[in-house]
């Protein structure tokens, strides 16, 4: 029997609420932005560091430290954009780190249905509403295996208009 370990500094357990505190902007790892379904978060940090600045620059102009200030212009503005595919793909995180290898083959099976958009809009945690319902179409037996669960973590975070995805 072979063992397999696995270990590594991503954080994989979702992203923290707190991203501004004490005139602090959390970004990167130090905030756990990367994706918890891949461990991938080079984009996510760019992303949070660029919003980060902005809203640093904002503060500045206007002499505003005030967590607030920053918790509106770097936090909500993140929350905004990414906040609901995070917890779907958390949610997918703690389903398939339980899989044994009969789970990964039949799911392997799944994937193969995917077009390459789909799957790399799947692993880049893209998950719009479009995108689970092509995701479904392709792969109807998935209704049953939980994706229900995953809509509804999709559609519990209400996402505010403008969502740039």
């Amino acid at each position: 029997a072979q063992m397999e370990y696995h270990s590594g500094v991503i954080p994989a357990q979702g992203f923290t609420e707190t991203l501004v505190k004490g005139r602090l902007l959390l970004v990167g790892d130090a905030a756990a932005q990367a994706s918890p379904l891949v461990g991938e978060g080079i984009r996510f940090c760019l992303e949070a560091g660029r919003l980060a600045g902005e809203a640093a620059a904002k503060a500045v102009h206007r002499k505003d430290f005030n967590d607030a200030f920053l918790e509106k212009h770097y936090a909500t503005v993140w929350r905004r954009r990414y906040g609901r595919d995070m917890r779907v793909a958390d949610e997918i995180q703690k389903v398939i780190v339980k899989y044994q290898d009969t789970h990964w083959d039949e799911r392997v099976r799944m994937m193969r249905r995917l077009t390459p958009k789909l799957f790399a809009a799947a692993l880049g945690s893209d998950f719009r509403l479009s995108v689970l319902s092509e995701i479904m179409a392709r792969n109807p037996a998935m209704l049953g295996r939980g994706i229900k669960r995953l809509m509804r973590t999709a559609r519990s975070y209400r996402m505010p208009k403008g969502n740039p995805r």
